[in-house]
């Protein structure tokens, strides 16, 4: 498949599923990534990946950005939202 094939069919999925790309796939990722092009001179330096519980710890690190952001005046679906989001993709 040709890179405009490619970007013609792309879907965006809001919940992805497990298995999460190995460790040699992320790489080839990152590789990707590191050569794309980059007009603005923002080419990501590293790239952090966040497994397991820290997915857990991360969500609680947005709660309190969030709070702190809005003042600690988050409704309870904001709250259960900001929590779940690095729980999206494996």
């Amino acid at each position: 498949m040709d890179a405009l094939t490619a970007l013609h069919n792309r879907v965006s999925t809001g919940l992805l599923t497990e298995p999460a790309p190995s460790h040699e796939q992320r790489r080839g990722i990152f590789r990707a990534a590191l050569r794309a092009a980059d007009h603005g001179c923002l080419r990501p330096w590293r790239f952090l990946t966040i497994e397991g519980e820290a997915r857990n710890r991360l969500g609680e690190i947005f709660l309190r950005a969030a709070e702190q952001a809005e003042g600690g005046s988050l409704s309870d679906a904001q709250r259960e939202r900001t929590l779940a989001m690095p729980l999206r993709a494996p």
